[in-house]
């Protein structure tokens, strides 16, 4: 007798931290051998050709192992995700606030299940931000990343179900894209939430040009938001949110200490993962949006990595140029 096809993808909590273990495990392990092989073709003497092989062939390898070990990482945290009506429920239930994501089925099947900007995003709401809930796609197999899926049963009104948490939501957060079904969705945010809580954000995907898609996102939408969204945008950046004021005036969202100190130095480049943090803290804070005392820790923690993220950027480069003199000093005794 065969199975009925669920309208929820599969999850397996068992499997899901024995894949997470595993790779902990074997990525713990890597970097201790690799440290160690490392350090003794350094101080072989004298070098030769084979040591450079040898370092190239393990960062192949080391390449190729780490690809493996991220996609067995996020195919263990898709079957251990929570379930995004459980979680909704909760969130109404202990009055926690509740941030909705929004966005186009079409471009998040591209994406797959390691959307690394939603993974982002979720990471900092989660610490001490409330709940990041979504809606998931009908009869995925695997969840994607990120917002905790809400999956709705063939039976049930899915726009009553959108509405409802639009209404209830205290921030909402639209990645743009060009669908029917995310422009119904916007309808709906224009009209049963507040502009202060809409957030719209770009992001440049592989080959994706994000200031096209823009800026037709922008003429396909002049008819519906009350007020025609910000012409200009920043063309350095790998993405960007766009705010809003009372009166529907749009602009974009940022953090003046990150734009204006930190990336006047070019060497030093702010992980997204750290901007993103401080940018949704900033628009948190500007609508009365709850921070736990634990939330604010996390922001904190990213900003002393920001310290770190530097540092580590400076060793590594240090790292390159000892290799290269290395060589250098190689090459020349073969000439002699």
């Amino acid at each position: 007798m065969m199975r009925a096809a669920s309208h929820t993808p599969y999850k397996n909590k068992l499997l899901g931290f024995s894949l997470l273990a595993v790779t902990m495990t074997i990525a713990f392990l890597e970097w201790k051998y690799i440290v160690d092989l490392f350090y003794f073709l350094l101080n072989v003497t004298p070098w030769k050709l084979l040591n450079w092989l040898i370092i190239a062939m393990v960062f192949i390898i080391l390449f190729l192992i780490n690809i493996a070990l991220g996609k067995l990482v996020y195919l263990g945290r898709a079957y251990i995700a929570n379930d995004g009506e459980k979680v909704y429920q909760k969130a109404i239930k202990n009055k926690m606030p509740i941030t909705l994501y929004l966005r186009s089925f079409e471009s998040e099947k591209r994406k797959g299940i390691a959307n690394e900007w939603e993974d982002i995003i979720f990471a900092t709401i989660n610490n001490g931000m409330g709940k990041f809930i979504g809606f998931g796609i009908p009869k995925e197999k695997v969840q994607t990343i990120g917002a905790d899926r809400i999956y709705v049963k063939p039976n049930e009104d899915w726009k009553e179900k959108i509405i409802k948490l639009i209404k209830k939501s205290n921030l909402i957060i639209i990645d743009i894209a060009l669908t029917e079904g995310l422009i119904w969705e916007i309808r709906e945010v224009i009209k049963n939430n507040e502009p202060e809580k809409l957030l719209l954000y770009s992001v440049k995907y592989q080959n994706d040009d994000k200031f096209t898609v823009y800026n037709e996102f922008r003429n396909a939408t002049k008819d519906i938001f009350p007020k025609p969204l910000l012409e200009k945008i920043p063309s350095r950046e790998k993405f960007f949110f766009l705010t809003f004021d009372k009166e529907w005036n749009s602009s974009l969202l940022k953090v003046k200490w990150i734009e204006n100190k930190i990336q006047k130095f070019k060497f030093i480049k702010p992980s997204d993962r750290i901007k993103i943090c401080h940018l949704l803290h900033k628009k948190a804070v500007s609508i009365d949006y709850k921070i736990s005392v634990w939330g604010r820790i996390h922001k904190l923690i990213w900003s002393i990595g920001l310290f770190f993220n530097t540092f580590f950027n400076f060793m590594f480069y240090l790292m390159i140029v000892g290799f290269s003199i290395k060589l250098f000093k190689y090459l020349i005794t073969l000439t002699n």
